[in-house]
């Protein structure tokens, strides 16, 4: 009797011991898992997959999609200690924060992804590892790398170095790490205009400007619709709109010359044939031919002159617009005399207007002559205005200048867009400053205005 006693007593410690380390297994399961989700028949979680110890006691995090019985494993790009893993959901530090956020969307992008096949073809595991692998081949750097290659193929090369310049800024936002769409969302939007506001990613400014910021972001903003037009991203994860993030803008620099000052610039004395008078007459060319800029200017051919206008396209769009529309400027007599006096004494249709390029120059030839000439040319008319007293001038204010001066004679803003090749009535807007007082006096004069009574 004794004997069997003590038999149970040894089961029944056999037992309980199992039991304690059952539960221990079970706690240490749910430990390793997190933001769990289920769709239909399909559930995901976030794994600690500590089946293979990499170096320094690291651990692949693994987004873990079961359906049917059966599971598969995607990796997620991120890696933790088991320590580090245990207190990530309740960590305070802000790698804890940022490395939650980017799981958490990971996950949500796996899960709008199984939304979107039951919706429409039904879930498999097949087309789920084609839509991710999809995602994977289209990162944000992937994408702008592809975007950059075919802008340079158009010769918008200005265009690529801004994009090289957006994802540039992006990756260093990133802590040097590739930014991947499933990683963008709001919050991180708003901590990368934070970031680059504050000059954090400057080494030379103490601070960036908003009107760089939102180059920047609606470079990204771009990316992101043409992801969901191609289907590598759901259309739901695209952070950008009214509710979510909304880029920011800024009121910019009023840049544009009145009349009086117009006319003390061009009518002042320069010596004959010196570098400042010839900058000064392309500026003042510019001005006149719908405030057109530099690297337009310089693409001017003769065949596009008529003894009445001057038609071309822009070459910052004409190789993306779908409607090859062109800019049609009157040929004003001051713009004659400039021509006669700077322009190529060869006039064959094909023939540079200015002579800066020759032959069939490459984007980057054109890209290199126009950076040139705008450098001398806002040099110069620099030096002019602080001699004269008037407002700092560029090549910019040429065609400001233009915009608003026309708006100011009376001229729509419609008239005014399709002067300058604007596509975007928007675009048209920034560049103008609104009304001179004087103008707008004259205007509301006429609310009083009356008829005289008739006898």
């Amino acid at each position: 009797m004794l004997y069997l006693y003590a038999n149970c007593m040894i089961m029944k410690s056999v037992l309980h011991t199992n039991s304690d380390k059952q539960k221990n297994i079970i706690l240490e399961k749910k430990e390793k898992t997190i933001f769990p989700f289920s769709e239909g028949k399909v559930t995901g979680v976030i794994i600690l997959d500590d089946r293979r110890e990499k170096k320094g006691g690291l651990y692949p995090a693994k987004y873990r999609i079961t359906f049917q019985r059966q599971q598969k494993y995607y990796d997620s790009g991120y890696s933790f200690t088991a320590a580090t893993w245990k207190g990530l959901l309740t960590s305070k530090s802000e790698e804890s924060k940022e490395a939650r956020k980017m799981l958490k969307n990971g996950i949500d992008v796996i899960e709008q992804h199984v939304k979107d096949l039951h919706l429409t073809t039904g879930f498999s595991f097949d087309l789920l590892t084609k839509r991710l692998k999809r995602g994977d081949k289209t990162s944000i750097k992937i994408a702008y790398d592809l975007k950059i290659a075919a802008m340079k193929a158009n010769g918008q090369v200005g265009t690529a170095m801004i994009y090289g310049c957006a994802i540039n800024s992006f990756t260093d936002f990133n802590n040097g790490r590739e930014p991947m769409f499933a990683g963008v969302n709001v919050d991180w939007l708003k901590r990368y205009e934070r970031w680059f506001i504050s000059g954090a990613g400057d080494d030379e400014n103490s601070g960036n400007s908003y009107a760089t910021a939102g180059i920047y972001l609606r470079s990204l903003r771009a990316i992101f619709n043409e992801a969901a037009r191609s289907g590598d991203i759901p259309p739901a994860s695209i952070p950008f709109g009214k509710g979510l993030y909304e880029i920011p803008s800024s009121p910019g620099r009023k840049m544009a010359l009145q009349l009086d000052q117009i006319k003390k610039l061009i009518t002042h004395e320069l010596p004959a044939e010196s570098t400042t008078e010839k900058m000064r007459d392309l500026w003042l060319f510019s001005y006149l031919c719908n405030g057109i800029n530099i690297k337009d200017m310089i693409c001017l051919k003769w065949g596009d002159i008529s003894e009445t206008e001057i038609q071309y396209l822009r070459e910052k769009t004409k190789q993306t617009r779908k409607e090859k529309k062109p800019i049609i400027a009157p040929l004003l007599p001051e713009m004659k005399t400039i021509l006669d006096r700077w322009g190529n004494k060869d006039h064959g249709d094909n023939s540079f207007v200015f002579g800066y390029l020759k032959g069939n120059p490459t984007p980057e030839r054109i890209r290199l002559e126009s950076q040139n000439l705008t450098r001398q040319m806002n040099k110069s008319m620099k030096a002019l205005a602080e001699s004269l007293g008037l407002p700092h001038i560029s090549t910019y204010t040429a065609r400001h200048s233009f915009s608003n001066i026309l708006l100011n004679a009376g001229a729509s803003v419609e008239f005014i867009s399709e002067a300058l090749g604007h596509s975007d009535i928007s675009t048209t807007k920034a560049y103008l400053e609104g009304f001179r007082p004087d103008a707008r006096k004259q205007m509301n004069s006429n609310l009083l205005k009356f008829e005289e009574d008739e006898p």
